[in-house]
């Protein structure tokens, strides 16, 4: 257990004793230990249980809005609720991360939790977050397109261009490292900056799309017992690789970037 006063909390967030159980709420945190300790990994298991139809800015300042959380997809096959499907995910790179030292935050741990975007980027923000990795599935209206992805802002982002060489190179080391562990097929890195949990962070982040669940052949693999450890595995090293090349610890852990914005200002939040 931490000694230090100031050990006991990053970001606001209180430290916890990792039980390998599920907690409750949102921004679990575990200390890590050894040479890992001090990098900061947060993990976003994408969607919840009930969607939140309510609006926010899809950026800092945007005018234009999109839902809080919507529903997410689910398998064709299966009808595996994604949600469901990140959370399994989720938990196994805890454990995986855990297990290697990390100090890891968990955006959550159940489905039930009522928690937008935008707020959880400003909760990877506050920790000061290494790496913010936000695990989704894919859905498509042709049930040919399959594959892994990930995604990142543009470089000319109105919101947070100043973090996508970390963003492009961490999606990109992510999706490799994820493919070869699992056996899923390589579909692109998408840029974008119509994310609402990208625009919002000031953190290097990456959504990770792990395959499409209306696809046969990828739902089946994603439904798999064993996909969930090959998944984590694959994020793990894709995370280990890089932070070697691209050591993205320019902060104290819990500490936000100087030059960050205070986006919580803008978002209203209490």
């Amino acid at each position: 257990q931490p000694s230090r006063p100031e050990d006991q909390e990053i970001g606001g967030m209180k430290y916890v004793e990792y039980t390998g159980q599920a907690h409750a709420g949102t921004g679990i945190a575990y200390r890590g230990s050894g040479e890992n300790a001090d990098y900061v990994i947060v993990i976003d298991a994408g969607h919840q249980a009930h969607a939140m139809s309510e609006t926010e800015p899809v950026g800092p300042g945007a005018d234009e809005t999109k839902a809080k959380v919507t529903g997410g997809t689910q398998g064709s096959l299966t009808g595996l609720a994604e949600h469901e499907l990140n959370l399994r995910v989720a938990l196994a790179l805890r454990d995986e991360l855990v297990a290697q030292g990390y100090t890891v935050i968990m955006v959550r741990e159940t489905a039930e939790v009522e928690i937008s975007n935008a707020e959880r980027a400003l909760l990877a923000n506050a920790a000061g977050a290494d790496v913010n990795i936000r695990i989704h599935a894919n859905g498509d209206a042709d049930a040919s397109v399959k594959g892994a992805m990930t995604l990142c802002q543009t470089p000319q982002n109105p919101y947070n261009a100043n973090i996508y060489d970390a963003c492009r190179a961490l999606s990109d080391a992510v999706l490799s490292a994820f493919c070869q562990s699992t056996g899923m097929q390589e579909y692109k890195v998408w840029e974008t900056d119509t994310m609402t949990g990208i625009n919002w962070a000031t953190v290097p982040t990456t959504i990770v799309e792990m395959g499409f669940m209306t696809n046969a052949e990828d739902e089946a693999l994603m439904a798999a017992k064993d996909f969930a450890a090959n998944a984590a595995k694959g994020l793990a090293n894709g995370i280990a690789a890089y932070l070697a090349a691209n050591d993205s610890q320019t902060t104290e852990p819990g500490t936000a970037p100087p030059d960050a914005p205070d986006y919580t200002v803008d978002l209203e939040l209490e």
